[in-house]
């Protein structure tokens, strides 16, 4: 389904607190935009917002993701579920001085964009202490939700398949928590991780070939690929590869339905020499074939390609894949990367990473612009990100702006 979203940039939060974006999607039938943040003076008041963005642009008031305004949340990450427009958030939230647990809630949007149901928030983790920085994923062959966690007291990634039983508006277990079979960087254990502000640490979830794919940082140097699916109410692990390169920094991972490849977005650390060190890194992107469930031999990334054509000091790379509407066999990718002083910028690329169009850079007036999420539509490409202001105009503190772009001339149906 097209969008109607008018061309240029938008202001999508912005009040007298500090608001910053953790994800954002479309809705897979209606194309509406939904975005999901936290807004507070402190951290300890923090709370967890979403935002719909209707397929026309219209701005319907924030929601509540949690019930709960006296706990701190954070984390929070949205999903979309295949050919309606329902999604589904997780999130941590404090729950006492000592405690923080997973949280997963679906909700549904009408097709005009209005929130039309919310399910009550279910707490998925079972294990006590700090539980933090979750991730979902729905699996559209079983029709399950894959959710992972970090454990702080276990030292450990959990993880769980889901049901959703829309009769009993509820969630409901169909594979026990297990914790992932292999050793992870050990950065990740922290009380006050966040996955989305770290500028080396991160855990992606991909769907491919019917099995859900995590990557995740192993050491300063590897990224691992596991793969996940249940059966008989057990999650099945196979400790696929290690993607392995020199200082890798943020990485972003999607998957090549029709190619069969697991595609890597990534920055490097490196310094610039002067008398004060300054990390910096081109954005780049590496293709790996997939083979379901079998274990492959470490990839060194020799073949990796620069996908920036300008503004060389980057990070926070994200990628999000899309079919051309004039051929369904050629998938293309919007790829999104924030730049040390001149915002953001993001390009249309091919399977071989060969861009598309000209790179576009929003520039946030050089203020601290946030990690980019991305959405795709049949007709539009649009990026969400957080900054202290947009061209020369400053925001009250921190807010969430879009850019809106139409797609390349031959990735839309004539």
């Amino acid at each position: 389904m097209k969008s109607h979203f008018f061309n240029g940039y938008y202001c999508l939060v912005d009040t007298i607190n500090e608001d910053t974006l953790y994800s954002a999607i479309n809705t897979d039938k209606s194309n509406h935009l939904v975005i999901a943040y936290t807004s507070g003076k402190s951290s300890a008041d923090i709370t967890v917002f979403g935002k719909v963005v209707t397929n026309t642009g219209v701005m319907p008031q924030p929601f509540r993701i949690s019930n709960n305004s006296e706990h701190a949340q954070s984390n929070v990450h949205l999903t979309r579920i295949s050919q309606n427009d329902s999604f589904v958030a997780v999130w941590d939230e404090a729950t006492d001085e000592n405690e923080k647990s997973i949280f997963i809630r679906y909700f549904s949007l009408d097709a005009n964009g209005a929130l039309h149901s919310q399910q009550v928030p279910q707490k998925i983790s079972d294990s006590a202490g700090i539980n933090v920085a979750p991730r979902v994923i729905p699996n559209t062959a079983s029709g399950l939700f894959f959710v992972t966690w970090f454990s702080i007291l276990n030292q450990s990634i959990q993880m769980q398949y889901l049901s959703f039983d829309e009769a009993a508006d509820t969630f409901k277990d169909a594979s026990y928590i297990t914790e992932l079979e292999g050793t992870v960087d050990a950065a990740f254990f922290a009380d006050d991780l966040n996955l989305h502000t770290s500028a080396r640490l991160n855990l992606c979830l991909t769907q491919a070939e019917n099995s859900d794919i995590i990557a995740v940082n192993i050491d300063d140097h590897s990224v691992g690929f596991f793969e996940c699916y249940c059966s008989n109410n057990k999650i099945i692990q196979t400790n696929l590869l290690e993607y392995q390169t020199t200082a890798i920094k943020k990485f972003a991972t999607a998957y090549d339905s029709f190619n069969k490849k697991l595609k890597i977005v990534y920055t490097l650390e490196y310094t610039d020499g002067g008398e004060t060190e300054v990390s910096y890194s081109d954005v780049y992107g590496d293709s790996i074939t997939y083979f379901p469930r079998k274990k492959m031999m470490p990839k060194v990334g020799t073949d990796r390609l620069e996908l920036n054509l300008s503004n060389h000091k980057t990070s926070f790379p994200a990628i999000q894949p899309f079919t051309c509407t004039t051929d369904i066999s050629d998938i293309r990718f919007i790829i999104a990367w924030k730049t040390d002083a001149d915002g953001i910028c993001f390009n249309e690329f091919n399977s071989d990473f060969i861009p598309l169009t000209v790179e576009s850079n929003i520039n946030s007036a050089g203020v601290n612009a946030s990690a980019p999420s991305i959405a795709v539509t049949d007709n539009q490409k649009g990026v969400v990100f957080g900054a202290a202001g947009i061209e020369s105009n400053a925001l009250y503190q921190s807010g969430v702006l879009m850019a809106i772009e139409t797609l390349s001339a031959n990735s839309i149906s004539k």
